[in-house]
């Protein structure tokens, strides 16, 4: 005769839902995809701490806020003395 346990324990409750349907933290090799970058150049910046990153036991994610940051703060803006003939 098998006895089964019932678990006691209430079911989690979500305290926090994320409104985005993308992913808030990226793996080092989607980060690196998104800023059309190497792996092996993303992990040396983590390692030389020029990119901010969250670990997670041995795991390493990138925030997606710091990703877009990193864009925007290197966007160079165009020379508007060039006229660009169509």
């Amino acid at each position: 005769m098998s006895t089964s346990r019932i678990s006691k324990k209430a079911p989690r409750a979500h305290a926090h839902v994320c409104p985005a349907p993308r992913a808030q933290l990226l793996s080092l090799q989607q980060a690196a995809d998104e800023l059309g970058l190497s792996f092996a150049t993303l992990r040396s910046w983590v390692w030389m701490r020029r990119i901010e990153s969250v670990r997670l036991g041995r795991a390493v994610r990138i925030r997606r806020s710091v990703i877009e940051a990193l864009i925007e703060q290197n966007v160079m803006p165009a020379d508007r003395r060039i006229s660009v003939v169509a």
